[in-house]
């Protein structure tokens, strides 16, 4: 009797688990000895998603290094054409979003967060010119019902000479899902002063929305550099994959990015 007891609860708790929401999945198959910040592996099983509409983005630091004041001044406007509103992607405890699935209208569930929104930015030295990523997330990118996937990403590259002294935007490289168009001296009319006026849309042909230049003005969301982030943070963003697809402006992703995108021939 004992037993069959026994493999009655242990049954029942494995369907449980397996109708447990996947936005709340935590730590599967850890070992106590692990050692997350030297197992990559490790800190993926850990990653804790939570609904898309709670994650809370971080407020934007005062910068203090040339490259956080330079990100701050060259910071994009973002304006929503079609589709999700931009969402915190990472909080300061390391939870991700769920996202949303690809159901419903372009903008379904995802109208903009109770908590605000946020930019993520990471910049470095590239074939002698500053490169500022700007990267934008959306629990969704689904041009219409069922097409598109959950998990968006997209990113505006900044190109200039110098972080410490230009007043100038060399050029701009917008991504349009897996490509990149790439606009060397872009036109005044897609400036406010140093911010590069972005449009978030659906592009035509292509089942997915990227960003464009526009002259319509956008939103300023509160900036989080990569070293301003917390480890934890980090930890995530470095070990979040999604059908293939990994964080633009993660370790192992942030310089092939910059390669893609490079407008100068």
């Amino acid at each position: 009797m004992k037993t069959g007891l026994f493999v009655y609860t242990a049954l029942f708790a494995a369907t449980v688990v397996q109708a447990h929401d996947a936005s709340h999945d935590v730590v599967k198959n850890v070992s106590p000895d692990s050692n997350p910040e030297s197992n990559p592996d490790v800190v993926k099983r850990m990653l804790k998603s939570i609904k898309h509409k709670d994650v809370m983005p971080f407020p934007q630091p005062k910068p203090i290094t040339v490259s956080e004041i330079a990100g701050v001044k060259f910071k994009p406007e973002l304006h929503i054409t079609d589709g999700c509103a931009s969402y915190p992607f990472v909080n300061a405890a390391g939870e991700i979003s769920g996202g949303l699935d690809n159901t419903g209208s372009p903008n379904g569930m995802c109208k903009g967060s109770g908590y605000g929104s946020q930019v993520y930015g990471r910049s470095d030295w590239y074939n002698n010119k500053w490169a500022i990523m700007f990267v934008y997330y959306f629990p969704k990118d689904s041009p219409s019902s069922l097409i598109g996937r959950r998990h968006g990403f997209e990113q505006a590259i900044v190109w200039l000479e110098n972080p410490a002294t230009s007043n100038v935007v060399m050029a701009v490289s917008l991504s349009e899902g897996h490509e990149f168009s790439k606009t060397v001296g872009p036109d005044s009319k897609f400036l406010n002063g140093t911010s590069v006026k972005l449009s978030y849309e659906k592009l035509g042909g292509k089942g997915t929305h990227g960003l464009k230049l526009t002259e319509t003005p956008g939103d300023s969301l509160p900036l989080i550099m990569w070293e301003q982030l917390t480890p934890e943070a980090r930890d995530a963003v470095n070990a979040f994959e999604s059908d293939g697809d990994k964080v633009p402006f993660s370790e192992t992703q942030f310089a092939k990015e910059l390669e893609k995108a490079w407008p100068f021939k």
